[in-house]
């Protein structure tokens, strides 16, 4: 097997979203949390109605795709902090 050529140092941005991985997927949460309450009562739509089946499934799947943006920028994230070749890094944010 060759050997692998050395990866490259992770970004500043890829460092701090490792480094701060956990507050940013509850500030996801909390959004989405947020952001339901907003439809059901500022808006007053009912969720087992089915005249307003089709406005919630846009905002569903558009939070679907902003779940898996964020897991997987910190999936990245991770695994490049990780594949650094700075010993210290790679302690520091497991």
């Amino acid at each position: 097997m060759p050997p692998q050529p050395p990866s490259p140092d992770p970004s500043t941005a890829q460092i701090f979203i490792a480094a701060h991985r956990a507050p940013i997927l509850t500030a996801t949460v909390v959004a989405h949390i947020a952001h339901w309450n907003y439809l059901t009562r500022f808006r007053r739509l009912d969720p087992a109605s089915r005249a307003h089946r089709g406005q919630f499934a846009r905002p569903g799947l558009a939070w679907a795709g902003v779940y898996i943006g964020v897991l997987a920028t910190i999936t990245l994230s991770m695994r490049a902090v990780k594949n650094s070749s700075d010993r210290i890094l790679r302690t520091r944010y497991p």
